[in-house]
């Protein structure tokens, strides 16, 4: 296998996007948005700095999908844009509370974790990264 700069025919064009050239690796870079969310830059951007410095896929947190459906854009428009940025959405992170001891609370998580992961999907994302929201203070394991 050649990597990028290596060897005959180890770069091509995207089709998705023919500026972009793709390498042929032995795995995808994704960008998890949590590194640049402190610029406070918003999807579109973020979508459009991981395009331009050559990410394969972005990983955007819920939230940033949902303000962006707040501020007037729609999902199928968001769906778009990546994909006109040659990207894929490999993963979202939510952080619905689903590990509590608590029933109701963790049916309430569990409904919002149904939500978030059709925001995902309906954006074209495969995954969906739900960290241990109320997993604290548990008593100590031996």
């Amino acid at each position: 296998m050649a990597w990028a700069g290596q060897g005959e025919g180890a770069a091509a064009e995207s089709p998705a996007n023919p500026a972009r050239k793709e390498t042929r690796r032995p795995f995808r870079y994704c960008l998890n948005t949590a590194t640049i969310r402190g610029q406070k830059l918003g999807l579109a951007k973020e979508i459009e700095v991981a395009a331009k410095a050559g990410y394969d896929a972005i990983e955007p947190w819920v939230e940033a999908i949902q303000k962006h459906v707040e501020s007037g854009g729609t999902l199928a428009d968001l769906k778009k844009r990546i994909g006109d940025s040659g990207l894929t959405v490999e993963s979202a992170i939510g952080f619905p509370e689903w590990i509590v001891e608590d029933d109701a609370r963790r049916a309430k998580g569990m409904d919002r974790a149904k939500r978030e992961m059709d925001l995902v999907a309906q954006i074209g994302g495969k995954r969906f990264a739900a960290p241990p929201v109320g997993g604290c203070g548990f008593p100590k394991l031996d």
